[in-house]
């Protein structure tokens, strides 16, 4: 990078962390399955740390081992970055590939996938794809670097090995790189994005309530329609509710009939589930991401 762009870089990494890295770029544009853009916005303005569970940290534990499969299948002597890179007109903008072949010819993407979160890959193992989370990933790693071809080598529920090659589209790329730069915005400026449905909205609201009781009048224009709003949302909720509930009694009364504890359907396998001392209950189809 030039000499604005290295300066750009120190500030990023003095008052911002280290700039926005492929691996939250999906949170910040909001089609991540585990981090809303809130949730993005907090941690990278150093309001909130990174939840990453045990799922995480078994992907960090199994990545030599998948990569080494992966090399070895190929041949290849990998190369593994050990710092991030960033974007050449982008400075704020980072990526740290799991792994490049010689020469830079292509990227590797490594991924450990349990079982309950398989299904984003698509639910038939003859034909997966990358999720869009992970495209994303995919294509900001592109646009740092440079090198568009990447394989991700996934190993999905413990034994089952599969690479599925990533496919570069250059208009997405372009809106994806544009939407972030809009997003990296918020975060210098200290202005969180715009309000949705995320939990985490309630975390960034719980410090800015006055303490004492205080009152005021909703405004007729903005706020009156959003609590017509609510009301309208509650009362379709619990119609939902009821409607979920018979299909689902209905279910288990057919399940009951054929003497089974599992259904096969379209949709997928449904369960049911038993617990000692207790009411049986539907456990949905893990490709409808319900659990």
């Amino acid at each position: 990078v030039d000499g604005r762009g290295a300066a750009v870089i120190q500030l990023v990494d003095q008052k911002l962390g280290r700039g926005l890295g492929a691996s939250i770029a999906a949170a910040c544009l909001g089609v991540s399955p585990w981090l809303s853009p809130i949730g993005a916005w907090l941690q990278l303005t150093g309001r909130a740390k990174s939840t990453a569970g045990q799922a995480a940290e078994w992907g960090h534990i199994l990545e030599p081992v998948i990569r080494g499969y992966y090399a070895a299948k190929h041949a290849v002597a990998l190369t593994v970055p050990t710092e991030s890179e960033y974007h050449p007109h982008l400075p704020w903008l980072r990526a740290t590939p799991d792994g490049f072949w010689p020469e830079r010819a292509r990227r590797v993407q490594v991924k450990n996938v349990g079982p309950r979160t398989s299904w984003h890959w698509g639910l038939d193992a003859r034909a997966r794809s990358v999720p869009p989370h992970y495209r994303i990933q995919d294509i900001v790693e592109a646009a740092v670097t440079g090198v568009e071809a990447c394989d991700f080598a996934v190993l999905f529920g413990g034994n089952d090995y599969a690479e599925i090659p990533s496919v570069y589209d250059a208009e997405l790329a372009s809106a994806v790189l544009e939407s972030l730069e809009r997003f990296w915005w918020h975060v210098t400026s200290d202005r969180a994005p715009e309000v949705d449905h995320a939990d985490e909205w309630r975390d960034y609201f719980a410090d800015r309530l006055p303490s004492e009781r205080s009152v005021a009048t909703a405004d007729p224009i903005t706020v009156e329609p959003l609590i017509d709003q609510w009301h309208e949302a509650a009362a379709r909720r619990k119609d939902a509710e009821r409607a979920e509930a018979t299909a689902k009694n209905k279910i288990l009364a057919a399940a009951v009939e054929a003497s089974a504890n599992r259904l096969k359907s379209d949709h997928g396998e449904i369960v049911i589930v038993q617990p000692k001392g207790r009411a049986p209950y539907l456990r949905a189809p893990q490709s409808w991401g319900l659990e």
